[in-house]
């Protein structure tokens, strides 16, 4: 994915294009991959954004879309029911909690033949979506990009949809069994950008096969980058695109990764580790 591709969504009302099938095209997306990703109902946390209400963070709020849907579902303990918005049409809608059921990896499915109760149109200012129900004035604000070297605590503190996601995916463990058996010190300096629609969907599975990994040789490092990508950590080692990879076996780097390649980092490791027995 191509820096400039990253800046499109910001550029151009965000709020509308981060969610739709068109977006994800615009971002270098398979076409099999729109068709996979429109074929999913389940709503999934997302972290790019935060809620506002009353002018005052709610640390509490979730935020989720569905890909195959369209929509975005807000869940607040500070508002009784889920609010869900329909960006085509700007269409806003409530739903009891009882008309989704949670499943078990975090996500949210929407039970058929619920009735919302219709609560007319929100709002955009540029591409942050704002709203008032129960009383309550609602705004999306965009959170703060999280810069710098990071551990996986500090990524899923600034981004609880990062740990959410992560429990979602799983692994596929005969990489993972062979990244067990590694002997050299391995480590994987992942480069992201928190402003990143790709990396809120990949590094969620880099930090689940971290934690499949725990106690081996194999260790991961992670590094937020801004948008304009000045930085100079990423200067030194050429990096140009989020999310990538830089694979170290006994310090020297191996090999690189970029993009879709960490759709599932466990084989991308074990693909580009030297001598690697499979």
């Amino acid at each position: 994915m191509l820096r400039s591709h990253l800046q499109l969504p910001v550029r151009k009302a965000a709020f509308l294009l981060l969610f739709a099938a068109g977006s994800l095209a615009a971002s270098g997306v398979t076409a099999q991959q729109v068709r996979t990703a429109e074929r999913s109902v389940s709503f999934k946390p997302i972290g790019l954004y935060q809620l506002e209400l009353d002018g005052v963070i709610d640390n509490e709020a979730r935020i989720y879309h569905s890909a195959g849907l369209g929509t975005i579902l807000v869940r607040s303990p500070q508002i009784s029911r889920i609010v869900e918005l329909v960006p085509r049409g700007r269409q806003m809608q409530a739903f009891a909690d009882k008309s989704f059921f949670r499943n078990v990896d975090g996500t949210y499915e929407k039970l058929p033949n619920e009735e919302p109760i219709e609560l007319g149109t929100f709002q955009l200012n540029g591409d942050l979506a704002s709203f008032t129900v129960e009383g309550r004035r609602v705004a999306f604000v965009k959170k703060p990009h999280l810069l710098g070297p990071r551990d996986r605590e500090g990524l899923i503190e600034h981004s609880p949809a990062y740990g959410e996601r992560s429990k979602i995916y799983q692994p596929i463990a005969q990489y993972v069994d062979l990244l067990k058996r590694v002997e050299d010190e391995v480590e994987i300096r992942v480069f992201f950008g928190s402003f990143c629609s790709v990396c809120t969907e990949f590094v969620p599975h880099i930090l689940a096969t971290e934690a499949a990994l725990a106690g081996t040789k194999v260790k991961f490092t992670y590094h937020g980058l801004p948008q304009n990508f000045d930085d100079a950590e990423a200067k030194k080692l050429g990096v140009t695109s989020v999310p990538t990879g830089i694979i170290f076996q006994n310090g020297e780097e191996v090999g690189r990764a970029s993009g879709y390649s960490w759709q599932y980092p466990s084989m991308t490791v074990v693909n580009t580790l030297s001598g690697l027995k499979r």
